[in-house]
């Protein structure tokens, strides 16, 4: 949608950028700046097989993502995909034969994303800590049969990190605004990019503060810690 911000973050050749995409428009302008720009990786988002990916993406993006994942492969272009975990294909996305059908196909990157329930009457989706348990352990076993692939769990892997990575420590979040925001899942920008800089949010009292939210939260249970805690996020940002 915003060809000219891919354009711009291929001319900064020494930082990698993931590009998270539904995979429709992958065209032939855009197969030729990923060739040349090998800096700027797209990571497509699935569901699982084509019935589950439409029904949240739309009908006809399975295909989309399929055709564009074979023409990387014939330009031997790196290629990720991002899966959202739920309850109701977690079984299915950590199969290995799942897993190794997309190594087969050029992907090189896996990233585990669970369900945040972010809309009403989905919580039956996000994963409950046995869910996680078992996500972490899949993970960990598709790590050791695929070792030439990197595989990540979001915000499981977190727990290794030392705990949530939002509003600065490890990143944050910018909206189509310019809003900087903790984390996509904690909309709640106090400050903006276009009168202040990277630097102004990230030394803010509202971002330290909110590491120390994340820092004495609890274990998530399902979703992502600020989610979990959005009361208390909202409180701050209200204050």
């Amino acid at each position: 949608m915003r060809y000219d911000v891919i354009e711009a973050a291929s001319r900064v050749r020494d930082i990698i950028f993931p590009v998270f995409t539904n995979g429709t428009r992958i065209d032939d302008d855009c197969l030729s700046l990923l060739d040349r720009s090998r800096n700027v990786i797209p990571i497509f988002s699935l569901e699982g097989d084509a019935a589950k990916t439409d029904v949240r993406r739309g009908e006809g993006v399975y295909a989309a993502v399929q055709k564009a994942m074979s023409r990387l492969q014939e330009k031997g272009i790196l290629f990720g995909v991002s899966i959202t975990v739920t309850t109701e294909n977690m079984q299915a996305v950590t199969d290995p034969s799942y897993i190794s059908n997309l190594r087969n196909m050029g992907c090189g990157l896996a990233f585990f994303v669970e369900y945040v329930p972010v809309s009403e009457q989905t919580e039956h989706l996000a994963l409950d800590k046995e869910d996680l348990a078992e996500l972490g352990n899949a993970v960990s076993a598709l790590r050791g049969d695929m070792s030439d692939m990197v595989i990540l769990s979001f915000p499981g892997d977190e727990e290794a990190m030392g705990g949530c990575l939002a509003s600065g420590r490890g990143f944050f979040h910018i909206n189509s605004v310019g809003g900087a925001e903790p984390c996509p899942f904690s909309p709640y920008a106090k400050y903006n990019l276009k009168s202040c800089s990277v630097l102004d949010v990230l030394q803010s009292g509202y971002f330290a503060e909110l590491r120390e939210i994340a820092k004495n939260a609890d274990t998530h249970n399902g979703g992502c810690t600020l989610f979990q805690e959005r009361n208390k996020v909202a409180t701050l940002y209200a204050g």
